[in-house]
């Protein structure tokens, strides 16, 4: 190897590695490490928020309206 292949390759690996750490300090001063946890019980989330009582009673009012517009036909479950 020459001595222009040494340096060429010694500016790259130093220009790569600061850039890394530019980019590893902008995380953490934007916040990105603070919550490492949350994201994988966010995922697990379905996003209801209407409590169960609530549901519960909006299902049998479809249910409902839905038997009163029924065409005479009997509900098997």
């Amino acid at each position: 190897m020459t001595i222009w292949t040494l340096v060429t390759l010694l500016f790259l690996t130093l220009a790569l590695g600061f850039g890394g750490w530019i980019l590893f300090m902008w995380g953490v001063k934007t916040g990105q490490f603070d919550d490492i946890e949350g994201p994988k019980y966010r995922m697990l989330d379905d996003g209801d928020d209407i409590p169960l009582e609530s549901r519960k009673r909006e299902n049998l009012e479809s249910a409902d309206s839905l038997a009163e517009q029924g065409d005479g036909k009997k509900d098997h479950y």
